[in-house]
């Protein structure tokens, strides 16, 4: 299970857990490009919380995608709304 808080201006406050990885990368991504601060743990079995990098998120995503068929479908749609983005950025 992935947790990510996402805040803002305006009173923006959300917690998504979601049991992807691409999903909680997804949700990472649109916040950065809304200007939002977020964060992201995981927790295994009973072990802490640990933090998540977008690089962490990424990574794990890639893995996910690798072994399941639709979430390497999720995951390049969600990379692909990405280089919309920043070439959006660029003009």
């Amino acid at each position: 299970m992935y947790a990510v808080q996402i805040s803002g201006a305006l009173g923006v406050d959300a917690e998504f857990v979601v049991s992807s990885s691409v999903a909680a990368l997804d949700l990472a991504l649109r916040a950065t490009r809304a200007g939002f601060d977020w964060s992201a743990q995981t927790a295994v079995d009973e072990e802490p919380l640990v933090a998540l990098t977008l690089d962490v998120l990424r990574e794990l995503a890639g893995w996910e995608a690798a072994a399941e068929p639709a979430s390497a479908t999720h995951l390049r749609e969600v990379m692909d709304a990405e280089r919309v983005a920043a070439a959006a950025g660029l003009n």
